[in-house]
């Protein structure tokens, strides 16, 4: 009950970021890119999980949008606040029949860090992914603890830009209405003035 209570909330905070998955995230691009460097893998993704999808915002490496929740082992490293690191994906009783280890491409390594909100919830990860193993120094394990921030940072920057757009638009709406509703009583004001006015000069 208390994990089913917990994917709620981690469900609730996701959609705080009202995320429109239909549009580009380029500017998470240098970030997938970076991650894919500083790992020495060919492939990286950055990725947000749904109720039942993992929806890849930026990829490099492997064209990808989204796949089953079931199906991701990103779903697995928001479980907890530190990195998961898996080699030998094709020897592991949970992934070793998964489309991308049993077909192509063939992956046998995962390394995901959690994409962390600055309240502790888990809303995706950030991972990287070989056809070969390798292993983590704490220096990189620590690099992808910095860019998992910056990549929060940057959502964080997307939903605040997209709130002040939505109320300025508001507020346009407000001055357009009220500028409606002022101009008929003046309109009356000014036309019954000028019916006093003449009046006054046939007098």
């Amino acid at each position: 009950m208390i994990k089913a209570k917990s994917e709620i909330n981690r469900l609730l905070k996701l959609a705080e970021f009202d995320i429109d998955y239909s549009n580009d995230f380029h500017e998470l691009d240098d970030l997938s890119k970076l991650a894919a460097h500083v790992a020495g893998t060919p492939i990286s993704l950055i990725n947000l999980i749904g109720a039942n999808t993992q929806w890849s915002i930026s990829n490099h490496g492997m064209d990808v949008n989204q796949i089953p929740r079931k199906y991701s082992i990103c779903h697995h490293a928001i479980k907890n606040d530190v990195y998961l690191e898996l080699n030998n994906l094709d020897q592991h009783s949970d992934f070793k029949d998964k489309p991308y280890v049993k077909g192509d491409p063939n992956l046998r390594f995962y390394f995901g860090f959690p994409l962390q909100t600055t309240d502790g919830v888990n809303i995706g990860a950030i991972c990287v992914m070989d056809r070969k193993n390798h292993s983590f120094s704490p220096e990189k394990i620590e690099m992808f603890k910095i860019i998992s921030e910056e990549v929060i940072r940057r959502l964080e920057y997307r939903k605040l830009v997209k709130e002040l757009r939505n109320r300025l638009e508001e507020a346009n709406e407000v001055s357009r209405k009220v500028s409606h509703d002022i101009r008929g009583p003046i309109g009356g004001i000014i036309g019954l003035s000028q019916i006093i006015k003449e009046h006054a000069e046939d007098q």
